[in-house]
């Protein structure tokens, strides 16, 4: 019985990305609420079988979870080039030494 329950999970979940997904998430949440009832999440099980793979609705096929691939993800992120950056940071008009001396002075006249 219990390799017919397993091959039957594999075909039913293991196969679909989408519905592993959300089946795995509904069983989570019930056992969490302490709420898991396995008649409901073969109930659960069914519609999402039908509403993935027989009506193909897109509200339940989201990201299936596969890494990038298509390049550097440092190049998907709209940064600023180095060189901007440096010219930025120079605009600012900060200078560190006065700021030195001007504490060094005051914790001269301070002792």
């Amino acid at each position: 019985m219990k390799k017919i329950k397993d091959s039957l999970y594999h075909i039913l979940v293991e196969t679909n990305v989408h519905v592993k997904y959300h089946h795995q998430k509904y069983v989570s949440d019930m056992k969490r609420r302490g709420r898991y009832s396995l008649v409901l999440s073969l109930l659960y099980l069914a519609k999402l079988t039908v509403l993935i793979r027989v009506l193909r609705l897109k509200k339940y096929r989201g990201q299936t979870g596969k890494p990038y691939f298509a390049g550097s993800e440092s190049e998907l992120s709209h940064k600023i080039s180095p060189e901007d950056y440096a010219a930025r940071l120079m605009a600012y008009d900060i200078n560190l030494l006065n700021y030195g001396q001007e504490i060094w002075s005051e914790l001269q006249v301070q002792a």
